[in-house]
């Protein structure tokens, strides 16, 4: 019969007492699932934000002075909300040196307000299709022929093109629809002409069968532009040059988003931390125990010509088993919690305003591979002065020691 592996008798030591087993890869477990779930929430935000912010196409927004929290509130995360400035704004951004392009839009009532049917919460936007680089670039589908009173939906709306919908007493056709992004503000919305939107306006205020629009004839609600120069310093020239305005710069608001998500499920990374710092000292002192139980083991492996390595690396060998199951099975289960619990997640983060897109296969790989070398890390880093301290006694002491 052949010399037993190393690695055979770390498992055959770990069945040995099988509950103080499942124990430790229960708790090892649990961390993983912990860390693993902040890592992926962490990373899902600021994918949705990056997202939002190149789907939007526009390096800032210029709204009127004081609407600079609303503004991030539309257009990350899709609230809806009304301001207006005059449309002389649009001529005189153009005119700012460093603009390369700008477009307007005006944000109006949502669905809530509209006679049309089975489309809820549902933001209602007007574009200016001649100027436009946030909307039209991400049409999957679009009929052959641009009808003459049209809608744009996002992808998140259950129509399809040629669909008729019914707004403010009359109905449109759905030309188009968007890429579904995961993004309130491009998925659950429906986009129509400048033109279109002022003279629904005009005609809510005549006709009492239908909701009223309150928009006003050149009026718009921000202004998106793209910078040719440093968009600081570009932000800077309209805030002195175009008066009543403020200026809103996209990486500024998905900064200030990421802060908040941060802060709001900080606890979450300190109860990984707290979770990660306990389970290492609960496996160091097990297998200072689990030493001192087998001393007298540990002294005959010695006696009959295992070396001080041998003795350690099976120790190290028992704890990087538990390691690896304890993180697979948290992995399972994180993976588990979040498949089930998928859509109340993603609500939850439209409630708080905070774009919320679920990570692709690699991104979820490289969580699971970092949460894994974690616990191994975990495990192996718990057990190793233990192991250190016992591979150093000398046979015939530990023999000993081990009798009592």
């Amino acid at each position: 019969m052949g010399r037993p592996s190393i690695a055979g008798l770390a498992l055959r030591n770990l069945k040995r007492r099988p509950f103080r087993t499942f124990t430790l890869i229960l708790a090892i477990a649990i961390a993983t699932t912990s860390l693993f779930s902040s890592f992926i929430i962490l990373r899902s935000v600021e994918e949705g934000l990056q997202s939002a912010i190149d789907r939007l196409g526009a390096d800032l927004v210029v709204v009127p002075a004081g609407y600079e929290r609303k503004a991030g509130e539309v257009l990350l995360g899709g609230e809806p909300s009304t301001f207006y400035m005059d449309s002389s704004v649009l001529r005189e951004v153009r005119e700012v040196p460093g603009v390369e392009e700008a477009s307007p839009q005006i944000f109006l009532q949502t669905s809530s307000y509209l006679v049309c049917c089975e489309i809820m919460e549902t933001l209602f936007i007007a574009f200016d299709p001649d100027s436009d680089f946030t909307v039209t670039p991400w049409i999957e589908s679009k009929l052959p022929r641009v009808p003459e009173e049209y809608v744009i939906t996002g992808g998140g709306i259950p129509v399809y093109e040629n669909f008729s919908m019914y707004l403010y007493g009359h109905w449109y056709t759905v030309y188009a629809r968007l890429h579904k992004t995961g993004l309130r503000y491009f998925d659950s919305s429906i986009f129509i002409p400048m033109e279109l939107a002022y003279s629904l306006a005009e005609e809510s205020q005549q006709n009492p069968r239908v909701a009223n629009l309150t928009l006003k004839l050149g009026k718009i609600s921000a202004v998106l532009v793209r910078a040719g120069d440093s968009p600081e310093e570009v932000a800077e020239r309209i805030e002195s040059r175009v008066p009543g305005v403020s200026v809103v710069m996209s990486s500024s608001m998905a900064a200030k988003a990421k802060a908040q998500a941060v802060g709001l499920f900080s606890y979450l990374i300190v109860i990984s931390g707290v979770l990660w710092i306990a389970n290492l000292l609960m496996i160091s002192a097990t297998f200072a125990t689990i030493a001192g139980e087998r001393r007298r083991e540990f002294g005959l492996l010695r006696a009959v010509g295992a070396r001080r390595r041998d003795v350690a690396v099976l120790m190290l060998y028992e704890a990087g088993f538990i390691g690896t199951i304890g993180a697979f099975a948290g992995l399972l289960a994180g993976l588990g919690i979040f498949l089930s619990f998928r859509e109340q997640v993603t609500k939850s983060f439209e409630k708080l305003l905070i774009p919320f897109m679920w990570p692709d296969a690699s991104t979820l790989a490289a969580a699971a591979g970092a949460a894994l070398a974690s616990a191994l890390l975990m495990a192996v880093l718990g057990a190793s002065f233990p192991a250190l301290g016992t591979s150093r006694e000398e046979p015939y002491t530990a023999i000993r020691m081990g009798e009592r």
